[in-house]
């Protein structure tokens, strides 16, 4: 059997602060080709029942979303690429849909990445204490289900304890700049993928949060 291929995706990670605003999905378009993007995990997407996948869909991505209930605001959502293998992951049991987390598992061979899109509000009607708890449930479970599979858990953490996430679920933290002001509210934690590169870059999309690209060869 041939060795499992090493999937090392171009992420890019970015809290939009709304992709329904005017010409956003446009220059989030132009961005993720720009970037060549394999994987994008959007935060704060504003999306409700009312918005059409068609009004934020990206030609050559698949669009996978989580939309906040009952609230406005909030909401994340996942492009990927079309050329990779994914669907939406759900532990058991189902998640509170108060939690504002969506995991995509993409594959590309023999490779499986399980890939986590996190928005933890700063105003969260729950406490910190839970949704650290279920992100351990949840890598435990993926670890458990995929063992051979790598884990990234990106979004906009906001004051969720950068020591904390790390130690409920293993991830090692990746992104060493501040994503918005002198702020580390934007994060990416990976299992055992090694980007060669870390970028935190200003994004043409109206928002006051920096994005960050992660890749490995080329410089992007």
């Amino acid at each position: 059997m041939p060795p499992p291929e090493t999937l090392l995706p171009t992420l890019y990670v970015f809290n939009s602060a709304s992709l329904v605003k005017p010409n956003a999905i446009e220059q989030l378009t132009v961005e993720l080709m720009g970037y060549d993007v394999d994987i994008a995990v959007i935060s704060e997407s504003h999306l409700k029942k009312r918005h059409a996948d068609s009004c934020v869909n990206i030609n050559g991505y698949a669009l996978f979303r989580r939309d906040r209930a009952r609230r406005k605001g909030g909401g994340v959502v996942i492009y990927v690429r079309d050329s990779l293998s994914a669907v939406v992951w759900s532990p058991t049991p189902v998640a509170d849909p108060i939690y504002e987390l969506l995991w995509v598992k993409v594959s590309r061979g023999h490779n499986t990445t399980l890939v986590g899109a996190l928005y933890h509000p700063p105003a969260a009607q729950y406490q910190a204490s839970d949704i650290l708890a279920h992100i351990e449930a949840n890598v435990l479970q993926i670890q458990n289900d995929f063992p051979e599979s790598h884990i990234i858990l990106a979004g906009n953490f906001n004051s969720l304890p950068d020591t904390e996430v790390i130690i409920r679920s293993g991830l090692m933290p990746i992104v060493s700049q501040p994503t918005r002001s002198n702020r580390y509210l934007d994060r990416v934690y990976v299992s055992d993928i090694h980007f060669d590169s870390v970028q935190v870059v200003r994004s043409t999309v109206k928002s006051d949060h920096m994005a960050i690209v992660s890749y490995s060869g080329l410089l992007k």
